[in-house]
């Protein structure tokens, strides 16, 4: 018996080989994949051994491919854009991979492309994730920016690494012991009597209705300074320069409530001139109260505080450069509204800018004797402009 060699399976097992290669290839960006391989190889009509020999080529082609894909599927573009105060983006990034420990954010052109915003809404902040392919933006609820970041950041972990995986990584609690099954308790025989069993005895705790799960939030006190400057109308016949300054006391609570109280003194001075008279000097000195129930955050680092405002003192005009000029005193007090508006530089110092209008509750008459020449009337109403700083401690 001869046996020849069997050229047939030589070119075969090339033919093979072929196909494994171009598979290999393929998966590396030329379009093949595995499948195409594989059907390819069993169209040729082989043997059965040969047909082995290419689904073991396939298969390694299949794993090598879906290796690369999802790596290629973790990678992501990311846009970021966050008031100051907020986590960084590179902090947003090692969040991401926090909870999805081979995401890789690329430069370059990637599966994904995500776009992150986050606005400034009152004392909160909303956040927005948006895809590169179209979908709908994903929007999270005002909260703490902290808080914020850190649910789109779980967002991303679940969009490129499915949710199995991004809320195994996002759960750090370990798992509590399951307690060992209660031990039967014993039966007495029937023909014994039964002893009494003696329990502990348990305090029962009944909570008022109403009780909040939560501990509510602690109530703080900030005492501060203030000082302002600016125009006043009123005191004298044209606005008058004017200066305050006191002690603050401001509450902290209640969710963002700030109710604050300012006392301190006021001074204002002014003058005018009548012709072939002479001139005539206006001050005002005396007590300045705010009284302000709430600061409303408008911005991040902005407010708007809604006050009202108490002056009490004493009006003073004296006759300079007149015949027997003569002092005139006036008592002096005026209720009105003086809203405010605060720029924090920190949480010490703040910039304010307060314009109001109040009315006045006495409002006299002044005049040169003997003819009764009207020097200044005193109105009912009259408006107001300071601009001035704050600190408050701690």
């Amino acid at each position: 018996m001869v046996v020849e060699p069997a050229k047939n399976e030589t070119s075969a097992t090339r033919r093979v080989s072929a196909q494994g290669m171009r598979c290999l290839r393929g998966s590396g960006g030329s379009g093949a994949s595995p499948i195409t391989g594989l059907v390819s190889v069993a169209a040729v009509g082989l043997p059965r051994e040969h047909v082995r020999i290419a689904l073991l080529v396939a298969a390694g082609c299949f794993w090598v491919s879906g290796t690369r894909l999802a790596e290629a599927a973790a990678r992501f573009t990311l846009e970021y854009d966050a008031p100051a105060g907020c986590p960084t983006r590179e902090a947003f990034i090692e969040a991401v991979r926090q909870r999805l420990p081979d995401a890789e954010e690329s430069q370059l052109e990637a599966p994904f492309a995500f776009r992150v915003t986050i606005e400034a809404e009152g004392e909160l902040v909303r956040g927005r994730v948006v895809l590169g392919d179209g979908a709908p933006p994903r929007e999270v609820v005002p909260a703490p920016c902290a808080d914020v970041a850190s649910s789109m950041a779980l967002m991303i972990a679940i969009v490129l690494g499915g949710e199995a995986r991004a809320r195994e990584a996002e759960s750090a609690e370990e798992k509590q012991p399951e307690a060992p099954p209660a031990k039967p308790t014993p039966v007495a025989p029937a023909n014994r009597a039964a002893k009494p069993v003696t329990r502990p005895t348990e305090a029962i705790v009944v909570a008022p209705r109403g009780t909040p799960d939560a501990p509510s939030e602690p109530v703080s006190l900030r005492a501060g300074v203030w000082g302002a400057a600016g125009l006043s109308d009123g005191v004298a016949p044209f606005p008058a320069f004017a200066v305050s300054g006191g002690a603050e006391l401001e509450v902290e609570a209640f969710g963002g409530w700030r109710p604050s109280v300012r006392v301190g003194a006021m001074y204002v001075t002014g003058d005018t001139s009548v012709a072939s008279r002479g001139n005539a000097e206006f001050g005002l000195s005396g007590f300045a109260g705010r009284l302000c129930p709430h600061a409303f955050s408008v911005a991040v680092r902005w407010s708007l505080a809604a006050c009202g405002s108490l002056e009490v003192g004493e009006l003073t005009a004296r006759g300079v450069s007149t015949p027997g000029g003569r002092e005139q005193r006036m008592q002096w007090l005026a209720f009105g509204v003086a809203p405010r508006a605060e720029l924090a530089l920190g949480r010490v110092v703040s910039l304010e800018a307060e314009l109001g209008v109040r009315g006045i509750v006495r409002h006299d008459r002044f005049v040169f004797e003997p003819d009764a020449t009207e020097v200044y009337d005193v109105p009912r109403f009259a408006p107001h402009l300071a601009v001035g700083a704050s600190a408050r401690f701690p």
